[in-house]
This record gives C-alpha cells, sequence and structure tokens, in this order.
C-alpha cells in the first residue's frame, strides 16, 4: 500500500516534495524515505531523483495506467536523458 500511497502523493504534489511529507504520508521515519523511492522506481512506478542534501524527493514521471501509452513514452524520453 505504501507504494501506491508514494506514487498517489506524487501525482497530487508534481515535483518536489519534500521528505518530512513522505515521512508523514506513508507514516515511516526519515531514514526509510530513500528505500521506498527505490523500491517505487524498481517497480516501474515512477522515476524520481533523490536530493539528499535538501531532503527533497523530485518526481519526474509517474506510470498512470490510464494513460499508459502517452506515459510510457514521457518515462521513455526521460530515461534517456537522466
Amino acid at each position: 500500500m505504501r507504494l501506491l500511497t508514494l506514487v498517489d502523493l506524487g501525482k497530487t504534489k508534481p515535483g518536489q516534495i519534500p521528505y518530512s511529507m513522505i515521512e508523514d504520508t506513508l507514516k515511516i521515519d526519515d531514514i526509510e524515505v530513500e528505500s521506498w523511492a527505490v523500491k517505487a522506481i524498481s517497480a516501474k512506478l515512477l522515476i524520481c531523483k533523490i536530493d539528499q542534501m535538501n531532503q527533497t524527493m523530485y518526481i519526474v514521471c509517474i506510470w498512470d495506467k490510464s494513460a499508459a501509452i502517452a506515459s510510457s513514452k514521457a518515462c521513455d524520453l526521460e530515461r534517456k536523458y537522466c
């Protein structure tokens, strides 16, 4: 459920998400934020960049089942340029 919650958070707060918001939403400790981001990336649910210094996660692309083709193309393009 936390993976889907993280994806939903990325949809409602696109772009920059502070670790504190992720912690509160997922009800996890600060040391777990990055591992949940990696799990979401591994599951191909989203593409994000992690800024450890500023404790912020930047959502680049979210897999959207309803718009799978468009999202897939956007994610593929982003992977080439990340």
